[in-house]
């Protein structure tokens, strides 16, 4: 039997106790070694010092009736004090053990882990247990997910630069950042032109006070939010190169360990038949120099806010298959066999044309009530059709990328959401449900949607659109069209 880590009795009183230690801790710091004073302190906060020692000793009732038990092939945690709850969880049923050493942790010799299975229909973990350190390297000899003693057959672990590019391409959007900094900059620049010709020319007086107004508060604001996003995006930037450097695989017969990170250190424990599918990822740009990234699906990996689920970082296309036959078995990349016609890129790209074209009769209609700021509308246009005519080149190449094709029981569908281009690679028992979509105009032209439901703890669609249902009822047969 194993209780989990002494800090885990400030985690059960941190809500309540901090409300009350802070005014506490001020007050006694206030003392100048004063016996008296320190009477006064006591005499005044005697009922608040109750209160804290009953919230310490609600924490540490709940952490002492809390503990997990380990046994040949299941592990098992109790907790509750009144009512209590146990939780059972078979070694065989699960996908994903992580553990995640804070920079705090390595001062205590603590971990946080977290233990998935595809039970739960919700993307937080089955079990999450805060456990010393030792007892960790318990259950990495008992689990045996987490067991390493046949050895590691491969492991892999990409270049110091290949991570700093995929902390860039990653990281909040490093063109969204810049975009969004010189739309506020370049208004600011604007607005205040614009103020001192109406000025020179001396303009009504209604006209001075909205431009004085303007000239006092939107520059300011604009430089502001502006150096706040290209911030964040540092932040971002800076986040993911702690977490993700010194990223590395390991495998072996049955399981795969990913370790990441500098400061605070994360481990995740992979069970190779519990891979739902892969996904590569690529933008417009990755895609013309042929370089993707790895992901996976696999309940456990990736739950957590801010996190991918890589298992390969950038690579170029030829390395992909290579890489996916030595760490996944049987799983190889193969070309889409039904695929939209071309005529059909209009189904592709009416979107973001419609947007622009709304976006631009949006402008001449106020270009036309406004014509004194005719400057502002003019750029406002511009910033506002780069991202949809970007959208309308990445929606228009996916027409000759999308599709799917079934073989040697290997599912592999291309698409694309948003900016992203995604291949998904799964195997046939992985797929849950397929759905044949059909509006009166497509029955008409005997065309379809397919939406690809894999097994995954949240459900995802996978939506290609505008295919020959001719081809789609001969590819996947009568057993799923009938579905």
């Amino acid at each position: 039997m194993y209780y989990q880590h002494p800090y885990k009795i400030l985690q059960y009183s941190a809500k309540n106790l901090w409300l009350l230690i802070f005014p506490l801790l001020r007050g006694l710091i206030a003392l100048r070694l004063d016996i008296n004073e320190l009477y006064l302190w006591l005499k005044g906060a005697w009922f608040d010092i109750l209160i804290v020692i009953a919230i310490l000793a609600t924490g540490y009732i709940r952490w002492r009736c809390s503990y997990f038990t380990i046994g040949k092939d299941s592990i098992m945690h109790q907790k509750g004090v009144f009512l209590r709850t146990k939780i059972t969880i078979p070694f065989s049923e699960i996908s994903t053990v992580s553990a995640e050493r804070k920079l705090l942790y390595l001062f205590i010799q603590a971990a946080d882990v977290s233990i998935d299975t595809d039970g739960s229909g919700y993307s937080r973990a089955d079990l999450k247990l805060l456990v010393k350190y030792s007892d960790l390297n318990e259950m990495e000899e008992k689990i045996n997910i987490m067991n390493k003693k046949g050895g590691m057959k491969y492991s892999y672990k990409p270049n110091w630069w290949t991570m700093i590019f995929f902390s860039v391409i990653f990281s909040s959007s490093l063109s969204g950042a810049v975009y969004i900094a010189t739309v506020f900059f370049q208004f600011g620049k604007i607005i205040e032109e614009i103020i001192d010709r109406k000025l020179t020319d001396t303009l009504n007086e209604v006209t001075n006070e909205v431009a004085a107004i303007l000239l006092l508060k939107i520059p300011p604001i604009a430089i502001g939010i502006a150096l706040l996003v290209l911030l964040s995006w540092v932040l971002s930037f800076i986040r993911n190169i702690f977490r993700y450097v010194r990223f590395k695989i390991e495998k072996d017969k049955s399981s795969t360990k990913i370790k990441m990170g500098i400061i605070s250190k994360y481990f995740y424990y992979l069970s190779l038949e519990k891979i739902n599918y892969i996904d590569l990822r690529q933008n417009l740009v990755m895609k013309l120099f042929n370089v993707m990234t790895v992901n996976i699906n696999c309940s456990g990996y990736g739950n957590e806010k801010n996190e991918i689920p890589v298992f390969v970082p950038i690579m170029h296309k030829k390395q992909v298959s290579n890489i996916l036959k030595i760490f996944i078995e049987d799983i190889k990349l193969h070309k889409s066999l039904i695929k939209p016609k071309r005529t059909s890129f209009f189904r592709y790209i009416w979107i973001p044309l419609f947007f622009i074209i709304i976006t631009f009769l949006a402008s001449l209609l106020m270009y036309t009530l406004f014509p004194e700021i005719s400057g502002i509308i003019k750029f406002a246009l511009i910033m506002a059709e780069i991202p949809l005519v970007w959208l309308l080149i990445v929606k228009f190449a996916s027409v000759f990328t999308t599709g799917f094709s079934v073989e040697n029981d290997q599912l592999c569908i291309c698409y694309c959401k948003m900016y992203a281009y995604h291949t998904v690679i799964a195997k046939r028992d992985k797929i849950a449900k397929i759905k044949i979509r059909q509006s009166i105009w497509q029955r008409y032209f005997n065309k379809c949607d397919v939406i690809f439901y894999l097994n995954s703890k949240i459900s995802k669609r996978h939506i290609i659109k505008t295919l020959s249902f001719s081809e789609v009822e001969k590819s996947l047969g009568y057993k799923y069209i009938n579905n």
